[in-house]
């Protein structure tokens, strides 16, 4: 293919693209006006677009991302583009490059990966929180069930000194219950 063709197919798709674009946005704006007609409240300013809202974001990243894998490959590229014999200097640029563009997906991968197990240790910590809860709770609960118990023992140790005569307490400690969480 010609470059003359690549520039008629280029200039085709863009023509098309933008014409699209224009047409898809003059229809929001008319659904905008159709909507303050009939409800004032909703006011005149349009939704944002999605271009908008992706660059909202995501801008931080993609600007992040842009500086340094855009410059390393800029490096790797001009180093790589030159028509002439290599020289220390091309090579040594197109070996920073290289070096960087390694080092930032190294270090992308190593944020990432850490900031997964802080998430994950995060959820074990809340776990473990929980389990000791319950746990203190399930305690109590055993030991007002025990002192229930030692209080049945000890009634039934007196009725067997006296024969059978003692009767149970009329109002034992009931064991304390464990809260419930919702």
């Amino acid at each position: 293919m010609s470059v003359s063709v690549l520039v008629a197919v280029l200039s085709l798709i863009v023509s098309s693209g933008t014409l699209f674009l224009i047409s898809y946005l003059e229809r929001k704006q008319t659904r905008q006006v159709e909507a303050y007609k009939r409800d004032p409240s909703v006011g005149l300013c349009p939704p944002p677009t999605w271009l908008w809202v992706v660059t909202a974001r995501h801008g931080p990243r993609l600007v992040r991302y842009c500086i340094t894998y855009g410059a390393s490959l800029f490096l790797v590229i001009s180093g790589l583009s030159k028509s002439g014999p290599a020289t220390r200097w091309s090579v040594f640029l197109i070996a920073y490059g290289i070096g960087t563009l390694v080092l930032n997906l190294s270090l992308e991968i190593t944020f990432r990966v850490n900031r997964s197990s802080l998430e994950m240790l995060q959820a074990v910590q809340n776990l473990v929180g929980a389990t000791i809860e319950t746990q203190g709770a399930q305690a109590k609960s055993f030991e007002g069930l025990a002192r229930v118990v030692s209080g049945l023992v000890d009634v039934e140790k007196a009725g067997r000194k006296t024969g059978g005569q003692q009767s149970l307490p009329e109002n034992p400690d009931p064991p304390p219950v464990a809260p419930r969480d919702k």
